[in-house]
């Protein structure tokens, strides 16, 4: 029987820098990623592909989506690269963890027994709160590039009024919290 663990599992050691099976993973889905992207840049040229259509298709129609929530096209092609790459991230690797190979099939002896060579990322508090603190300052990043760093600024030290000088502690207390939560 598989044995459901959240800690990370060590299969390998290189000058006292553990590697985790979901590292692996997530290494491997990568490269499945590069791999796809030489393909598609190989194959964007071909106007008569369908599945290259296809893909123009679904890119565009997440734009619009994407659209419809920022209100401003230079903004959705700005962060739209960043949310479907972290959507296909997660779906691809728990998909990959379907296959034969992932829960439980090969197994490397450890110091601490028996560890699957392969795991989901996911399944990894690690890959989970590397992607929370990712995606966060990701956030920061885009408020910063789109507001400047004056209105930044601004909206956690606000001196206009006493009640906003208050929220901005607050503010400042919640975009700290969101990488737990």
């Amino acid at each position: 029987m598989i044995n459901i663990n959240l800690q990370p599992e060590y299969i390998l050691s290189v000058s006292g820098i553990f590697l985790t099976n979901t590292f692996l993973t997530s290494i491997l889905v990568t490269a499945l990623f590069g791999v796809m992207a030489i393909i598609f840049y190989k194959k964007k040229q071909s106007r008569k592909n369908i599945f290259i259509n296809g893909i123009r298709v679904l890119v565009f129609e997440l734009l619009k989506l994407t659209d419809m929530v920022t209100q401003d096209r230079k903004l959705s092609k700005k962060i739209l690269p960043l949310i479907t790459t972290f959507f296909l991230f997660i779906v691809t690797a728990n998909l990959l963890a379907m296959l034969p190979g992932f829960l439980g099939s090969f197994f490397i002896k450890t110091a601490s027994g028996k560890v699957s060579i392969l795991r989901s990322p996911n399944s990894d508090l690690t890959v989970t709160l590397a992607l929370a603190l990712f995606s966060v300052l990701a956030i920061q990043f885009f408020s910063l590039q789109t507001l400047g760093i004056k209105k930044y600024i601004r909206r956690f030290f606000n001196f206009t009024n006493p009640i906003k000088f208050f929220l901005g502690f607050f503010d400042i207390i919640s975009e700290s919290v969101n990488v737990l939560s």
